[in-house]
């Protein structure tokens, strides 16, 4: 089956809270709170699901912030795209891949805009019974450089591996 949804939303907030980099030597944020904020988002979803052993999803969101002292978004994309994947063999051994984008964003004042990344994971979880499950995930298969905040980088490619316990 096909499936999708287009949605947008106009919020409009008082006292909204943004992150902010008070201190270059020291990372330091502190929150800034505007008096009135709106936010515009443009969200839509195409899907693709094959019987629930075949999945497919595409996700795409804008987001606008307006605030009356600072024209531009805080520590938030304007644009970020998923397309998620998974895949069930026989009910035993489930397949998941998931890859995340989006584009440059500006930070608080004279802090660098953060660079546009993309994120790539796969994950593979096996059934042996009702009540144990084994899993690996491996995550930032590209090993991209990214940063969510300033001075905070993400870890490079890295892995999971553990038991699920089911009671």
């Amino acid at each position: 089956t096909l499936n999708y949804l287009v949605k947008g939303s106009l919020l409009k907030y008082n006292e909204l809270p943004f992150m902010a980099d008070s201190n270059k030597v020291i990372r330091n944020y502190t929150a800034i709170y505007q008096a009135t904020s709106t936010i515009f988002n443009a969200h839509a979803e195409l899907g693709y699901n094959k019987n629930d052993l075949l999945k497919v999803n595409g996700v795409i969101d804008y987001y606008n912030f307006y605030t009356p002292k600072y024209l531009y978004n805080y520590s938030f994309p304007t644009f970020q795209f998923g397309l998620n994947a998974s895949y069930k063999f026989e009910n035993k051994l489930d397949l998941k891949g998931a890859l995340v984008a989006w584009n440059a964003f500006s930070q608080y004042n004279s802090t660098p805009s953060i660079k546009g990344a993309a994120d790539l994971s796969l994950e593979g979880v096996y059934h042996y019974n009702k009540n144990v499950d084994a899993f690996l995930s491996i995550n930032n298969i590209l090993n991209t450089k990214y940063q969510r905040l300033p001075g905070y980088p993400v870890y490079g490619i890295n892995g999971l591996i553990g038991v699920i316990l089911k009671y």
